[in-house]
């Protein structure tokens, strides 16, 4: 992936390039100063596999997420915000960035520090100054009045019980009866 790297480095990471591979547009003065008399190569950072190492560790962290999530859309705006803030670091690396007129300042760092920036605000809005208007119960989403209303339906079988409980004494009195027949029994074998 050679249309994607970033400035001089001589780190682990770093990535030789052959000189006749590269746009010698994306050949900055810091990369130019650091090749070596007769090389034909230049080291550089691989953008491109940060990303890869980055998204990566985002995914992670997003299916880690997933399954405390408050609210629909957090983890989309987890992605957004961490995404952005990913691509801002590794854009900040890149040689070949297409700036802003008259500003110096790269557009794809500006969109993903926006992006960024925005999904935080919405996860915080969402998160923790709006509290969730439903209750997650299951696949179903149940809102305060209906929670009202089932509380009320449960509590009205409770009260359907209460005649029941009012025939337990007639049931009591025939275990009663079975005793004095049972003792009559016993006094007739005796004679």
């Amino acid at each position: 992936n050679r249309e994607a790297f970033g400035e001089y480095t001589d780190s682990l990471l770093a990535m030789r390039l052959p000189l006749d591979a590269v746009r010698s547009g994306d050949i900055t003065p810091k990369i130019a100063g650091a090749i070596e008399q007769g090389a034909n190569y230049i080291q550089v950072h691989p953008t491109f596999l940060y990303e890869g190492l980055w998204n990566t560790l985002a995914l992670c962290i997003l299916l880690w997420r997933s399954r405390k999530k408050k609210f629909d859309g957090e983890i989309f705006l987890e992605y957004i915000a961490l995404y952005g803030l990913g691509r801002f670091f590794i854009e900040s690396l890149r040689t070949d960035q297409l700036i802003i007129p008259g500003t110096g300042i790269p557009v794809s760092m500006l969109v993903s520090s926006v992006s960024a920036l925005a999904a935080a605000v919405l996860l915080i809005y969402f998160g923790w100054v709006r509290k969730p208007a439903a209750l997650k119960v299951g696949v179903e989403e149940v809102s305060a009045d209906s929670v009202e209303k089932y509380s009320e339906i449960e509590e009205k079988p409770a009260e359907e019980e209460k005649p029941a409980e009012e025939e337990k004494p007639a049931e009591e009195e025939k275990p009663a009866e079975s005793e004095n027949e049972s003792s009559e029994s016993v006094e007739n074998t005796t004679e």
